[in-house]
């Protein structure tokens, strides 16, 4: 029966060759296309879902407003973070990150231009599930001049030698990093796709007093307690 009905296909489709090559090269070009769209679909609903805080934890966002011209920026002043944790109870954690662009690294005859550079609070594995192959996610980044490495970056620099301990040069800074963690691969399922993590309490700016209305370059993400959210608002006025 099955070798039957093979053959009437076969011959159903020599004899009206044209409308066959149509009707078969659109359903596969309908299953390609179906299979984009859903892994693309895919990939777009699961950025950032791999973080087990992910549906309680918000990036602050700043309404400015300059006589007619309103906008709201992603970016937050230095002390929104440690303000909004002292003052405001909902407020279970809350971490600042600094990215920067094009900084050149050195580790002794070697030298590199990285594009994938953020300063983060001590607290950042707190909020964000990126895995540390080595070193404690706790303290790694709580010390000045404190450098964690993705695992692809800390081979490019030092090959087979274990990182932990070495140092490398950022930019003209005089003062080297000491590496105090390795990163495993950073899924690209995520907005956060720094390889290079460096301790925020290195930067001048986080020991200036005050720095309201100072916007730089700072986001500030915030967590809150299980079965607490912020309601979607109106600007102010």
């Amino acid at each position: 029966m099955i070798k039957l009905f093979l053959k009437t296909a076969i011959y159903r489709l020599r004899k009206d060759m044209f409308h066959s090559f149509l009707n078969i090269g659109g359903l596969a070009l309908g299953l390609v296309a179906f299979l984009y769209i859903a892994t693309y679909t895919f990939h777009e609903i699961s950025y950032d879902g791999f973080h087990a805080k992910a549906d309680r934890t918000y990036r602050c966002v700043t309404y400015v407003k300059m006589g007619e011209t309103a906008q709201n920026i992603s970016k937050s002043e230095i002390p929104l973070a440690a303000a909004a944790k002292n003052d405001l109870p909902e407020i279970e954690d809350a971490v600042r990150l600094y990215p920067l662009n094009e900084i050149i690294t050195r580790y002794n005859e070697k030298k590199f231009i990285e594009n994938e550079i953020c300063y983060a609070d001590v607290n950042v594995f707190n909020v964000f599930d990126f895995k540390l192959l080595e070193g404690d996610p706790k303290t790694a980044l709580g010390e000045p001049n404190s450098i964690i490495l993705e695992k692809e970056v800390a081979l490019k620099y030092f090959g087979d030698e274990n990182p932990m301990g070495k140092s490398i040069l950022l930019n003209s800074n005089k003062d080297p990093y000491v590496v105090t963690g390795i990163l495993d691969k950073i899924p690209k399922n995520t907005h956060l796709q720094s390889k290079i993590y460096a301790s925020f309490c290195t930067l001048p700016i986080s020991k200036q007093p005050g720095g309201w209305g100072d916007f730089s370059n700072s986001y500030t993400y915030v967590g809150v307690p299980r079965g607490c959210s912020f309601p979607a608002g109106e600007n102010p006025a």
